[in-house]
């Protein structure tokens, strides 16, 4: 092997531990949690916010958790919660948009941008991307 296969193999093996390291912990918390009271509570409570991007109240769990820790927690948080392709895609869209708040406010800031306006425009962002989405898909 060449020196840069050797490399390459040993970086896609960090970035698949950091990954995992976020994404499998979410993805278990998440299916404990179907499980409880919890779940079903925040579905009914976030049903009709969720239904105008055609999205389970469910959904609403991996919006949170992906806009608050990152991406990869909301993709993991995703997976148990059994949403269909339209769903996934989706959600998917509106999390590509708004992701990682905190930190990305953080380096908005040091930009100068002021972070009403950043994240208000990252969050509007996501949730023009699903309406239309969800109207484009049905």
């Amino acid at each position: 092997m060449g020196r840069w296969t050797v490399a390459g193999v040993r970086n896609g093996l960090i970035t698949a531990w950091e990954l995992g390291r976020v994404m499998v912990p979410i993805y278990i918390a998440v299916a404990v949690l179907k499980h409880t009271p919890v779940v079903p509570w925040l579905s009914k409570m976030l049903s009709p916010a969720m239904g105008w991007f055609g999205l389970p109240g469910r959904a609403a769990i991996a919006l949170v958790v992906g806009n608050v820790i990152n991406l990869y927690a909301g993709i993991g948080a995703m997976v148990p919660l059994q949403l269909d392709r339209h769903e996934v895609t989706v959600l998917g869209l509106m999390l590509g948009i708004s992701h990682s708040l905190p930190i990305e406010t953080a380096v908005l800031r040091k930009m100068g941008i002021p972070i009403f306006f950043g994240t208000g425009l990252r969050l509007g962002a996501a949730v023009v991307a699903g309406l239309l989405a969800h109207m484009i898909g049905t």
